[in-house]
């Protein structure tokens, strides 16, 4: 996502995770916020390691936001919600997110 959303933990190392993620390999301390696979859901956010098992689709994932632990991901989803309500005036973080994807900002 252009505009990935980082919590202040990672930052420092943002594009160390970055790397590793793209490269298939998990990461301690990482969560990841995607939008859901199913698009009747928005969001979803799980440990990075999650990306390892052989069962996940990891074709699909179009990761918005990168967090240090399970806190910070709830935080990181607040922002999202937060933003998505004071651009769109409503709460379709999905319809936000890939419309600033889209856009050339």
């Amino acid at each position: 996502y252009r505009n990935l959303y980082v919590s202040e933990s990672l930052e420092k190392r943002r594009k160390k995770v970055i790397r590793k993620l793209k490269a298939g390999k998990g990461t301690f301390s990482c969560y990841i916020i995607a939008l859901a696979e199913n698009p009747a859901n928005q969001i979803e956010f799980y440990d990075s390691l999650f990306l390892q098992q052989k069962s996940y689709n990891k074709e699909y994932v179009f990761v918005a936001g990168l967090a240090g632990c399970y806190e910070e991901a709830l935080h990181i989803v607040k922002k999202m919600a937060e933003d998505t309500y004071e651009n769109r005036r409503d709460g379709d973080i999905r319809k936000f997110i890939t419309e600033q994807q889209g856009s050339r900002k």
